[in-house]
């Protein structure tokens, strides 16, 4: 190699080098997702009668909690977290009206008042109902009935404590549920009534998810000032060896 050839090495080696050590401009991080969903089915059945014309009303309430995984911060910074709920309330079950050992029919009234679903995290709690349209059915022969409400909904979680243990680290954290309900029946006519009822709040086809939003945690690569500076001082190096070498030529043509 000449030594006009070792020169334009170098200064595309060190070229090369300086590239290196501009800012990249396209190297962020892009945002990631982790889901998990679990179903629930939160229920009870009670029978109700009533001998006389009148209305009668009824309370219940149901828990449980489900185990959620926390987020893994070796993934990278937790930066958001979104809730979806697909789930159904409903009413159902047989009822019957006798008047004298016969069965008639009389109006038989059952109205919810309301159906709640309240949803706690750490530091959270959401309430899902429907409580400002009460919901009607008026029953005239023996017979089943139903009446659901699909819920489905998606919340952004404000962003407070995403860092804190609650959320971050190893293990689970409990998201508590429970389902109340208000509601009242009614006898309008004379003889007797009989409801068995089957109320819950439960999973349609996913029942709650949690989605973690976060940062990807930077991957440990070397720097590229590092390398910048080593490409610089390979091409130093280089260009001193073909130097000496050169010389080296030179003196012992000279000395012929």
């Amino acid at each position: 190699m000449t030594n006009r050839s070792a020169i334009i090495h170098f200064r595309q080696l060190v070229l090369f080098g300086l590239l290196l050590l501009l800012p990249p401009v396209w190297s962020a991080a892009q945002a990631s997702l982790i889901a998990q969903t679990q179903s629930f089915d939160l229920f009870y059945d009670l029978t109700v009668t009533r001998s006389t014309v009148g209305t009668t009303s009824v309370s219940a309430q149901i828990s449980r909690a489900l185990a959620f995984d926390k987020f893994d911060s070796s993934l990278g910074t937790l930066t958001g977290i979104t809730l979806v709920l697909d789930s159904t309330a409903q009413d159902s079950g047989p009822f019957s009206l006798v008047t004298g050992g016969v069965q008639t029919t009389a109006s038989f009234q059952v109205t919810t008042n309301t159906q709640e679903l309240k949803i706690t995290l750490p530091g959270f709690t959401l309430t899902f109902n429907h409580t400002a349209s009460p919901l009607s059915v008026s029953l005239s022969s023996a017979n089943d009935f139903s009446f659901p409400i699909n819920f489905s909904r998606t919340v952004d979680l404000p962003s407070l404590g995403f860092s804190s243990p609650a959320f971050v680290g190893t293990g689970t954290f409990d998201v508590a549920l429970t389902y109340s309900e208000d509601f009242t029946f009614s006898l309008t006519e004379g003889g007797s009534a009989s409801l068995g009822l089957h109320s819950s709040w439960h999973s349609d086809a996913a029942g709650i998810t949690l989605t973690y939003l976060y940062t990807p945690a930077a991957v440990s690569i070397p720097e590229s000032g590092t390398i910048a500076l080593v490409l610089i001082a390979l091409a130093a190096g280089l260009m001193v060896r073909n130097a000496v070498r050169h010389q080296s030529k030179w003196n012992l043509a000279s000395a012929e």
